[in-house]
């Protein structure tokens, strides 16, 4: 999916600024959530925003993605 392949081309050229780091990571996971058999790709996106960035601003957006996620699985 080329949407998915710019957003992880965005993520190595914000090394140093961690909110647009922690932006792209939601982002990659959002856009991950929306295709077909991407589900560990989500996973692993909003699982990292979470436990990289605790304080960040897309935590709580994050942990309900994740739970659609699971919820959508039948892992609840």
């Amino acid at each position: 999916p080329i949407s998915l392949t710019q957003v992880t081309k965005l993520l190595s050229q914000f090394d140093d600024l961690a909110e647009e780091k922690e932006e792209a990571y939601y982002l990659k996971g959002l856009i991950a959530s929306r295709i077909p058999n991407l589900f560990n790709l989500a996973e692993e996106a909003f699982l990292h925003v979470i436990h990289c960035y605790p304080e960040g601003k897309y935590v709580s957006s994050a942990l309900y993605m994740l739970a659609t996620l699971y919820f959508g699985q039948g892992q609840y």
